[in-house]
């Protein structure tokens, strides 16, 4: 009697693990489709740009980023067109949790300004999460799934379109020769090190502050960003390990953060592994 009782839970347990495989599988099929649809539609939205970087293109801005800028980019470079760049790293969603490992690619436009954010984070040996981050038509959208196939995020709204702006403005560090490139920056100087950045986007505006170092080097970016709902709160990352891609200076690894009443609360540390850019012509 029990052998056929334990036999029956046996047979249920693998067909429970038989289905949920076939269903997982199906869902990797329907994530990466929907992955391959929105990168193909981001490329698509890229328009080109002409001219190259001069530094007479600086007199009008703050100090500190003039010297910023020299530092980054060398006489000549080509303005960027798009950004295409991978990641490694680790993120965590709460002080208290344990560091997942990380891995991502991003897509970036300069025209209209944009990126796309795709990310896998291995929660454990059997468990992943993959999150899609994503800027366009100056709105803001994120997801997250579980295993690729159960949403259990979906992020949508004004205080997440002032977030992507805001992470935008902050990872054009990456691409420095788009702040030259944008009509919609507005430039105040704070001192010989800072400068403060407002983009004033579609349906929303962001203000970051810019950290120069005596080199040239950008150190740190912050501002206030929405965390919680309606609230916004400091939100800073720091910038270091500079390395050259095609010529451009680019800081490879960064550290991101929330300023809580408890302290810094850092979430994401990331490393840059490869940058191309101008990639859409040329296929990543």
């Amino acid at each position: 009697m029990w052998k056929r009782i334990v036999l029956v839970l046996v047979l249920f347990v693998l067909v429970c693990l038989g289905i949920l495989a076939t269903w997982i599988t199906w869902g990797n099929a329907q994530h990466q489709s929907q992955i391959n649809r929105e990168t193909h539609s981001f490329i698509n939205q890229i328009r080109p740009i002409q001219g190259r970087f001069h530094a007479s293109m600086l007199t009008s801005l703050p100090p500190p980023i003039q010297r910023y800028l020299r530092y980054a980019i060398p006489e000549g470079t080509p303005l960027i067109e798009s950004v295409y760049l991978t990641q490694q790293g680790v993120i965590r969603t709460d002080p208290h949790q344990a560091w997942m490992p990380l891995t991502a690619l991003q897509y970036f436009s300069i025209d209209p300004p944009a990126f796309l954010w795709v990310a896998r984070a291995q929660a454990s040996t059997l468990f992943w999460l993959d999150a899609r981050d994503h800027y366009r038509d100056g709105r803001g959208s994120m997801w997250i799934r579980l295993l690729s196939s159960f949403d259990i995020a979906d992020a949508k709204g004004p205080d997440i379109d002032q977030g992507a702006l805001m992470r935008y403005l902050a990872e054009m560090m990456w691409f420095p020769t788009s702040f030259l490139q944008n009509p919609h920056l507005r430039w105040k100087p704070i001192d010989h090190q800072r400068a403060k950045l407002t983009f004033l986007g579609k349906y929303a505006s962001a203000d970051l502050t810019l950290h120069v170092d005596p080199k040239g080097q950008l150190t740190r970016v912050d501002g206030l960003r929405f965390r919680d709902a309606n609230q916004q709160r400091h939100w800073f990352g720091d910038a270091s390990h500079y390395k050259a891609f095609q010529g451009i200076q680019i800081p490879t690894q960064v550290e991101v953060a929330w300023s809580l009443k408890t302290g810094p609360f850092v979430y994401t540390r990331l490393r840059v592994k490869d940058v191309r850019y101008n990639f859409h012509r040329r296929s990543p």
